[in-house]
């Protein structure tokens, strides 16, 4: 793997020599060999204790160059703006260089870490998926750290509790199967009661209706009745009581015959007493005043004599 150093290109004189004393500064044969044994290194067993040993010891050398190089740059930049910007790029492709392998080698160094962080990822996968089945959330269970006993135990303790849950929902829709069935029998029962109720109902209220109607149409004939007698009564009544007015009247009349005829002699004879002739206008007033009296009387007498 290419591991020389690009070195940026100077523009400026001061940026040139800015680079030169940057460069002066590291031991950059040294790292770039260091960089190359680090990429060569691959740990592929647990075993391989000296290889992982010498990944750590480069990656931790690696680290503190740059952290040097890091700290030099950073020193260097202060109060230098022509000088920054040959100084940032350096360090960059001196990070770009190093970080990778640094990288690389604390993969190395911690293979048998990794390895055992892969294994125990999938074991709680694993046991997650199984767990699953009977335990919908399994998030507050550090399973990979569970050791297989306890897992096995969990596991079994997890299948009881969810197998009681689907017994028991199980029972508890039978139930309400049950239960649905026997409101549906009641609820049609309760149908047929009250249709039978509401039939009876009708009825008794049509016969009392017709009942009332009977009742009615006995008494309005009963009152027709009685209006019917009380009229004929009432006319025989006042036929009688008419017959013996008359009979009365005319005996009365009878009775008073003679001094009918003699008040009506009296008033024909007061009729036809001539006025006497006078010559004064008050003589005349008092004659007129007189005729008019003797005038009412003679109709009052008429009068009374037609009702003896």
């Amino acid at each position: 793997m290419e591991t020389s150093l690009a070195i940026p290109e100077a523009q400026t004189p001061e940026q040139k020599t800015a680079l030169q004393e940057y460069m002066a500064l590291f031991d950059w044969k040294e790292i770039g060999a260091q960089v190359r044994r680090g990429k060569e290194i691959t740990v592929t067993d647990a075993g391989q204790a000296e290889l992982i040993a010498e990944a750590r010891t480069l990656r931790l050398g690696l680290k503190r160059v740059r952290t040097a190089i890091e700290n030099r740059r950073k020193e260097l930049k202060e109060g230098l703006n022509l000088r920054s910007k040959a100084i940032d790029g350096m360090a960059n492709v001196l990070k770009e260089l190093i970080v990778p392998a640094e990288d690389h080698l604390e993969e190395q160094e911690r293979f048998v870490e990794l390895q055992e962080e892969k294994r125990l990822a999938e074991l709680q996968a694993a046991r997650q998926e199984e767990l699953s089945k009977y335990l919908p959330d399994t998030s507050f269970y550090d399973l990979k750290a569970m050791s297989e006993q306890g897992f096995q135990q969990l596991l079994e303790s997890s299948r009881i509790a969810w197998q009681a849950r689907k017994d028991a929902e199980a029972k508890a829709e039978a139930d309400r199967a049950e239960k649905a069935r026997a409101d549906a029998a009641e609820a049609e029962r309760i149908k047929a009661e009250n249709a039978r109720l509401q039939k009876e109902n009708e009825e008794a209220t049509r016969k009392a209706e017709e009942a009332r109607k009977e009742k009615e149409k006995a008494e309005a004939d009963a009152r027709a009745l009685r209006a019917e007698q009380e009229r004929k009564d009432k006319e025989a009544r006042e036929a009688k009581e008419k017959l013996e007015r008359e009979q009365k009247d005319a005996a009365r009349r009878a009775k008073m015959a003679p001094d009918k005829e003699k008040l009506e002699t009296y008033a024909a004879a007061l009729a036809a007493v001539p006025a006497p002739e006078v010559k004064s206008e008050e003589a005349k007033a008092v004659v007129a005043d007189a005729i008019k009296k003797i005038s009412l009387a003679v109709t009052f007498l008429k009068q009374r004599a037609t009702q003896l």
